[in-house]
């Protein structure tokens, strides 16, 4: 930056931005929602595509004697036995996801179309009781959308899409995070992004002290080292996808 001051520099970039803002503009479809369903309806937009939408996310946390958190289905109740585990009910978590298509289409054995899928974005926050789930930056999250029958591109909808996702879930300011995939699964995509779809989880997913990592990059390796400690487990549990979300373009 020879030459030229910090500070002008700074004033320089942040005039700059202000008017590429006064330029940025939504997509026609943000305006018109009968566009924007048939959008999301029509197959062929898939590939090379990104989305982002609005999510709810249901489950409960399971708080046992040792300080182990459990995730499980909304309708179990908690043991009544003293040693048994406090359930605290967290229905409707509030979160976005962004996710980036790619546009190779691969097949099945079974000539299904393939597309896989970059998780770009996690993010869920709730207040009561305290928790936030963010994507952890060192592990890949992604997935794949598979159309339910024989063809191209035009067979991608409706099809089945599943997220092998990594993240870092903070319940009362205590971050932990999963080092085995978190897999979320919803048989029924008939749009893309999936708004109306919900995913569910097919296995439980412990989640382990973030603290006891020596070093960020142990958060890539496959599977948990030894004796880290587990203090979270998500047993199961669901997440809608609620609307569509328009990002402004300069």
């Amino acid at each position: 930056m020879s030459g030229v001051s910090r500070r002008t520099f700074v004033t320089g970039t942040a005039a700059g931005a202000a008017v590429a803002a006064s330029h940025a503009m939504l997509p026609a479809a943000a305006a018109d929602p009968v566009a924007a369903a048939a959008a999301r309806q029509d197959p062929t937009l898939i590939p090379g595509s990104k989305h982002f939408a609005t999510m709810l996310a249901f489950g409960d946390f399971d708080v046992t004697a040792e300080g182990q958190i459990v995730f499980s289905k909304p309708h179990l109740e908690a043991p009544t036995s003293p040693g048994g585990p406090i359930t605290i009910a967290c229905a409707g978590i509030q979160g976005l996801s962004g996710v980036i298509t790619e546009r190779e289409i691969t097949h099945t054995e079974s000539g299904q179309p393939r597309v896989r899928l970059s998780r770009i974005l996690t993010h869920f926050q709730w207040e009561d009781p305290p928790v936030e789930i963010e994507q952890n930056p060192y592990k890949l999250s992604w997935g794949e959308l598979i159309g339910d029958n024989p063809g191209g591109v035009e067979a991608l909808l409706p099809g089945k899409a599943t997220f092998y996702q990594y993240l870092i879930l903070t319940a009362y300011g205590r971050p932990t995070v999963n080092l085995d995939p978190l897999i979320m699964t919803s048989d029924s995509v008939t749009q893309w992004p999936p708004v109306g779809s919900q995913f569910i989880t097919p296995r439980p997913t412990d989640f382990y002290e973030l603290s006891a990592l020596q070093n960020p990059e142990a958060m890539a390796g496959e599977g948990p080292p030894p004796n880290l400690p587990k203090v979270a487990t998500l047993a199961a549990c669901a997440s809608q996808v609620m609307s569509q979300v328009f990002m402004p373009k300069v």
